[in-house]
C-alpha cells in the first residue's frame, strides 16, 4: 500500500449524504473520491485504490454490496 494514499470512496445516491461525509473526511485531511452509483464506485476504486470505501447498500447499477464484493459485471 502507498503510504502517501489518503483517498476515501464515498458511494452513495443521496446528495446531501455526500456532501456531510465529503466535508468530515476533507477535515480529517483525506481525500474524498465521490460515486453517485455501483458503476461508478467500481470505477474509482480501480483507477485510485483508496484505503477505504463508504458504501450505500442501496445506489443504483450496482448495490454496495455488489461493489464490496468486487463484482465488475
Amino acid at each position: 500500500m502507498n503510504p502517501l494514499n489518503k483517498y476515501l470512496l464515498i458511494a452513495d445516491d443521496n446528495d446531501g449524504i455526500l456532501d456531510i461525509l465529503k466535508t468530515y473526511v476533507s477535515k480529517e485531511g483525506f481525500y474524498p473520491l465521490i460515486a453517485h452509483d455501483g458503476e461508478e464506485a467500481l470505477q474509482k476504486f480501480e483507477e485510485y485504490k483508496p484505503i477505504l470505501l463508504l458504501l450505500d447498500v442501496m445506489m443504483p447499477k450496482k448495490d454496495g454490496l455488489t461493489v464490496c464484493r468486487g463484482n465488475s459485471s
